[in-house]
C-alpha cells in the first residue's frame, strides 16, 4: 500500500508541474478547446448552467479520449517492449556488427564512400529531429555519438 507521504509528494509534484512557465501560457489554448467557445465569449456567458452541463460533458469527452488514446499506446508500447525483448540476442549481434563496422570506417580500415555523399538537406525539420541524430551518428561517427545517443534517449 502507498503511504500517504508519497501521495502528498506527487500530488505536490502534480501541482508544481500544473504551475510550471511551459504550462501555464497552454491553460488559454485548453479552455478554448473544451468549452468550443473563444476567450471573449467565455468572458460573456448568459446561462450559467447549460454552460457548465456543455463544460462537463466536453472534459469528461476529453479526459475519455486522452484515456484511450495512451491506453493504446502503452498497449502498442508494451508490444513493442516484449518483441523487442524476445529478439534481444539478434538485436545484440546486429548492433554490435554495426558498430563493428562503423569503427572500422572510422579507423580508416573500411571506405563506406555512401556515407561521404550522405547530405541532411530537406531530411530534418522539428518532427523528425531523431532522424537528424542517427544520420550524424552513422555519418561522422565520432564518439560525439556517445553523447547524440544519451540525447536521443534522454528526449
Amino acid at each position: 500500500m502507498v503511504s500517504s507521504f508519497v501521495l502528498w509528494v506527487a500530488f505536490a509534484a502534480g501541482v508544481l508541474s500544473f504551475l510550471s512557465p511551459c504550462l501555464l501560457p497552454m491553460l488559454a489554448v485548453y479552455f478554448t478547446l473544451i468549452t468550443g467557445m473563444s476567450m471573449s465569449e467565455l468572458q460573456n456567458i448568459d446561462n450559467e448552467a447549460r454552460f457548465r452541463r456543455h463544460v462537463l460533458i466536453n472534459t469528461l469527452l476529453f479526459v475519455i479520449a486522452f484515456g484511450i488514446v495512451f491506453t493504446i499506446a502503452g498497449g502498442v508500447a508494451g508490444q513493442l517492449g516484449q518483441l523487442l525483448q524476445r529478439n534481444l540476442k539478434y538485436l545484440t549481434i546486429i548492433g554490435g556488427v554495426f558498430i563493428l563496422i562503423l569503427s572500422l570506417r572510422l579507423l580508416g580500415v573500411l571506405k563506406l564512400s555512401f556515407l561521404d555523399r550522405l547530405s541532411l538537406h530537406g531530411l530534418v525539420d522539428d518532427a523528425n529531429w531523431p532522424s537528424l541524430i542517427f544520420w550524424w551518428v552513422i555519418r561522422w561517427g565520432e564518439p560525439s555519438g556517445l553523447s547524440a545517443g544519451q540525447l536521443a534517449m534522454n528526449g
